[in-house]
């Protein structure tokens, strides 16, 4: 973001709007933000996915949410201890079998 942001301050657009005095403040609401928008909403659904993964790899290892809130981690976990029988709790992370 930083980068883009680098960039986006030497574009033409923000230099016609410091040509005609715009003071920093308007030319960054105005004309940086704006074209922020886009790129800033692909990053953030970018890293929601990985946050995700990193949760769940957490709670794999027994070092995420507490035990008694549901994860993916969790449950492949719990599954992993039963893949001998129930091979599809490991693949498809389900409900354990009642014992």
């Amino acid at each position: 973001m930083r980068g883009f942001t680098l960039s986006l301050r030497e574009k033409e657009f923000v230099e016609s709007a410091r040509s005609i005095g715009a003071s920093n403040l308007r030319i960054i609401g105005t004309e940086i933000l704006p074209n922020l928008v886009g790129p800033l909403i692909v990053y953030s659904t970018l890293l929601i996915p990985t946050n995700i993964l990193f949760e769940a790899a957490l709670s794999f290892l027994g070092l995420g949410v507490p035990p008694d809130q549901a994860s993916w981690g969790q449950i492949l976990s719990d599954a992993s201890q039963y893949y001998d029988v129930a091979w599809w709790l490991m693949v498809l992370p389900g409900r354990l079998p009642d014992p």
